[in-house]
């Protein structure tokens, strides 16, 4: 297993991701906090549109708006509804999402979807939101983050 921590730049994406993925991966599980989320939410599909609103930590904007001139406007993800169910049965807090966002997220995610191994994109609510949740033992059984 080889974990990769990315930089919040899209230059990041070429640097890091790219290669990584040149690895053949057998299966490739990204994680991304998303600030207002309460629930782990499970990506369906990644766009292939970038948004120029939204510069990265160097200050950076796409260039373009599309991600990929020759790819499909969309990549889907065939195990996102598998692993929606397997979270649930384990009592994490999981909702379905169609949307990955048009940052860093979505960027990555439509560059991974494109390898041939199974792919899945979680957005996790991030850890300050744990602290602030009830301390009973029940909710910390259903909380990811606990």
């Amino acid at each position: 297993m080889r974990t990769l921590i990315l930089r919040t730049a899209y230059a990041a994406l070429s640097e890091s991701l790219k290669p990584a993925l040149a690895q053949s991966p057998a299966a490739v599980l990204m994680i991304g906090v998303a600030g207002r989320a309460k629930r782990v939410r499970v990506e369906a599909r990644a766009l292939n549109r970038a948004s120029r609103l939204f510069p990265d930590a160097s200050g950076r904007i796409p260039t373009t708006l599309r991600l990929d001139r020759q790819g499909p406007a969309q990549r889907e993800a065939p195990i996102a509804t598998r692993a929606l169910v397997c979270l649930k049965r384990q009592g994490i807090s999981a909702i379905p999402s169609r949307n990955a966002g048009r940052y860093l997220c979505n960027a990555g995610y439509f560059q991974a979807l494109a390898e041939p191994c199974p792919v899945l994109f979680l957005h996790i609510p991030p850890v300050r939101a744990a602290w602030r949740r009830s301390a009973s033992p029940a909710r910390k059984r259903r909380d990811p983050l606990a």
